[in-house]
């Protein structure tokens, strides 16, 4: 068996998390998550018992057919807390100017399902040299208190992977849940350099899809 297309899986706390780019949401099964096994870095999936596998059928979660892979995002390890933050140049900050007005075309207005859906069919652009995507994550952490609206993970993440694209570069974007409570939570990461966010925090949640360049 293997999940379907839109449909991506985790199992943080022995829960099991479900996540439908199709409608856009998330759901959680308590106490479901040893009931399977899920192999990170494809969407095949062995299930333990008879009537969740048929309760994933109906919900249209799984489907009979080979395994086929998916990103997976590195164990994080690293962040960029301490380091000095450059000062930006003008090119950079024509780069945060053009990712702002994408996010307002792009972005605004837009469900969940849809900013995924537009992630991936502009492609998310070759990964590029570590120290550079590095010092470039550094530059928007220095912009960001002037970026308006900059506190929701969703938004951060997305306008961080858009100024880095338009300046030549690009990073894994990792998505992650926690159960009791739920929490859905995203951050971007190169390797395993964690870019906008902490590695003490982003550890506490299960990746659940992860947005490779």
């Amino acid at each position: 068996m293997r999940f379907t297309h839109h449909t991506y899986a985790a199992a943080p706390g022995g829960d099991l998390v479900l996540l439908n780019l199709a409608q856009g949401g998330y759901g959680c099964l308590p106490g479901c998550g040893a009931l399977l096994t899920v192999t990170p870095g494809e969407d095949g999936v062995a299930l333990a018992d008879p009537e969740l596998e048929r309760a994933l059928l109906e919900m249209g979660a799984i489907e009979e057919g080979p395994a086929r892979r998916r990103p997976a995002a590195a164990a994080s390890e690293r962040d960029l807390s301490g380091m000095a933050l450059p000062r930006p140049q003008l090119s950079d900050l024509a780069a945060l100017a053009g990712a702002l007005g994408q996010m307002n075309a792009e972005y605004r207005r837009a469900s969940f399902g849809e900013v995924i859906a537009s992630a991936r069919l502009h492609g998310l652009g070759a990964g590029g040299d570590l120290a550079r995507i590095e010092e470039l994550a550094l530059v928007f952490r220095r912009m960001l208190p002037w970026i308006p609206w900059q506190g929701v993970c969703l938004y951060r993440s997305w306008l961080l992977l858009a100024f880095l694209r338009r300046r030549g570069v690009s990073a894994t974007w990792v998505f992650g849940v926690q159960t009791y409570p739920f929490e859905a939570h995203c951050w971007l990461q190169a390797g395993d350099l964690v870019l906008d966010d902490y590695v003490e925090h982003v550890r506490g949640f299960a990746p659940i899809l992860a947005l490779a360049p």
